[in-house]
């Protein structure tokens, strides 16, 4: 059973904590801080404190991945089997705090030696946060864009 959620100096209708932050932030808000069975607050710092760290995701992996081709797909075995054992224990926030230290080890380690840890990392990433992980996977080139059906013939 889920607890409740109250906030802090944020509205409190989910609509516009949704269209103020976005999904990304809001799911991190919502699923790092506590497990998902005690009542959580939802404070401004929060919603601001996850965005600062998805910006800082941002800022490392974008760059990365540029002038990337399709190359492959990413498969369910790039997922951390660790964090995924979590994930399925439903200990959100234990996963999200594997998430993050494995982000850490990203940025301390070079680049060059990382590829399957980029690639590893951002399928994880697309577990809490499905827009920035999806996209920054496309731009790397390890997913490709879906086809709109019946939009173009």
């Amino acid at each position: 059973m889920a607890a409740k959620v109250s906030t802090d100096a944020v509205s409190n209708s989910a609509l516009e904590i949704y269209r103020e932050v976005g999904l990304d932030v809001l799911i991190l808000s919502l699923l790092a801080d506590v497990p998902i069975h005690r009542p959580l607050n939802l404070a401004h710092s929060s919603l601001v404190g996850h965005w600062r760290w998805l910006r800082q995701v941002w800022r490392l992996m974008a760059p990365l991945s540029a002038n990337a081709k399709p190359q492959a797909h990413v498969t369910a075995e790039k997922v951390h089997s660790s964090i995924a054992d979590v994930v399925a224990q439903g200990r959100n926030n234990i996963a999200i705090a594997l998430l993050r230290q494995s982000f850490q080890e990203i940025e301390d380690a070079d680049a060059a030696e990382l590829a399957d840890s980029h690639q590893s990392f951002l399928a994880n990433l697309t577990l809490f946060c499905p827009f920035i992980g999806t996209e920054l996977l496309w731009r790397k080139g390890l997913i490709t864009a879906p086809k709109a059906e019946g939009l173009i013939e």
